[in-house]
């Protein structure tokens, strides 16, 4: 059997025009009414709802299946409208909100297909924002339009806001805060920065070629290799996590995806939710975590970040925190590839 490789991208997009991210998320965030309060009879469908991070991704069940439901409503000069649709073991939602400064909605596809989108209105001074959970691969963060969009691809809704916390905290959030008021998403996205940038547990590096060859080895034809592949999967521990999760599942047979499903769930503890302890084990030994961290405006942020990397990688990195802006983006794209040639 060939060897599968895995998904090889790491993601940071920046526009040619480079605007800071707080300066971004000025921009995006203006005149937003984020401090919406969901319609009563809307909330009283949403509490059949489980909603919920798992593994840096957003999941939307149910135990308690309603029959389909639609409803829209019309206060002063904002509309609602909800739809839900149920299917054996998912369901589909579409949320929308217009306001006076935009459109604000959040489609759910088959539980795991998570739209979020702010459109502002006509003569508002707001950017659009979008992020897009597709089933399987990266999240896609856009604020902007054109060529001077800004976007960010990564591995997990918690690197999304590691990379752009301002539009996290003051957009993403609140819009999700709406299907789930107790969410505490803001909350443990801080937390996470702040363990982040705490983090010393020692890491001892595993190729990528390594764990490509387990999952290989995970649709051999023998049952023992196969178990002890899925074994030494287990014995690389939480560094084994980002690299199982970029896989592209639709390259692997069906044991190979149970067994790195199976794999992924008990390195990170089979939480039912994310901690911010939990996400941190993993996101710590993933270089994408530390390559969006280089990209923030804080330079002190930024020789942090490179201080990780280099003791993870174990080799000189060739990048300067206090650099200009275009500057540093130049050297984080020759980064990028120098990591991608070692895989």
């Amino acid at each position: 059997m060939n060897r599968l490789p895995l998904t090889r991208r790491l993601w940071i997009v920046s526009a040619a025009g480079v605007l800071t991210s707080a300066a971004w998320a000025s921009k995006a965030g203006a005149q937003s009414p984020l401090k919406h309060q969901v319609n009563p009879l809307v909330q009283s469908q949403l509490r059949f709802l489980e909603m919920r991070v798992v593994m840096g991704r957003i999941e939307i069940t149910t135990d308690d299946p309603i029959r389909n439901f639609s409803t829209q409503s019309k206060q002063g000069e904002n509309s609602e409208r909800l739809s839900i649709e149920f299917a054996p073991q998912t369901l589909s939602l579409d949320y929308v909100l217009g306001t006076p400064q935009g459109d604000y909605s959040i489609r759910v596809v088959d539980s795991r297909e998570v739209i979020v989108r702010r459109n502002p209105g006509p003569g508002q001074k707001a950017l659009p924002v979008l992020l897009v959970q597709p089933q399987e691969g990266p999240l896609q963060l856009i604020v902007g339009t054109g060529e001077t969009a800004r976007e960010v691809r990564a591995h997990s809704l918690w690197q999304i806001a590691l990379a752009e916390p301002e539009i996290f905290r003051e957009e993403i959030a609140p819009m999700l805060h709406w299907l789930r008021p107790n969410w505490r998403l803001g909350i443990t996205a801080d937390e996470i920065e702040t363990s982040l940038t705490s983090w010393n547990a020692p890491v001892a590096v595993v190729s990528e070629a390594v764990i490509d060859q387990f999952v290989s080895d995970l649709g051999a034809n023998e049952f023992s290799v196969r178990e002890e592949a899925e074994r030494r999967l287990q014995a690389v521990g939480a560094q084994a996590v980002p690299w199982l999760r970029r896989l592209d599942l639709a390259r692997l047979d069906a044991e190979q995806r149970a067994r790195v499903r199976r794999v992924v769930g008990e390195l990170g503890e089979a939480e039912e939710e994310d901690s911010s302890r939990g996400v941190v084990r993993w996101l710590a030994v993933d270089p994408q975590t530390w390559l969006l961290l280089l990209n923030r405006d804080d330079a002190k942020l930024r020789q942090l970040a490179l201080d990780k990397l280099t003791r993870q990688l174990n080799r000189p990195i060739e990048f300067d925190p206090a650099a200009d802006a275009e500057t540093r983006q130049k050297q984080l794209a020759e980064l990028r590839k120098s990591l991608e040639a070692r895989k």
